[in-house]
């Protein structure tokens, strides 16, 4: 989870956000529409940081970003979470 990576007292430090970020991006280049799912509110600034990243150094990858949505995750199953994605991905069709 990328809002495990750092809490909200940023003690995550730049090079080891910037090389995490550069991962995450080698991993969705060459696939389709993104949808980001964050842990709760807590993860909102965690995901408005990675698509920053995206969007000022991989316009690859952010061009395919179609939203974030912060989930109570830790209490969904998987099928659980592949629903709420399929329904986002369904309402902004």
């Amino acid at each position: 989870m990328l809002a495990d990576r750092f809490d909200e007292s940023d003690q995550f430090d730049w090079p080891e956000r910037e090389s995490f970020y550069e991962a995450i991006a080698l991993t969705l280049r060459g696939t389709g529409p993104i949808l980001i799912l964050g842990k709760g509110t807590r993860s909102k600034r965690a995901m408005d940081q990675l698509v920053a990243h995206m969007n000022r150094s991989h316009d690859d990858v952010s061009v395919r970003l179609i939203g974030c949505v912060a989930a109570a995750m830790q209490s969904m199953t998987e099928d659980e979470l592949l629903a709420q994605a399929s329904a986002y991905f369904h309402s902004r069709a």
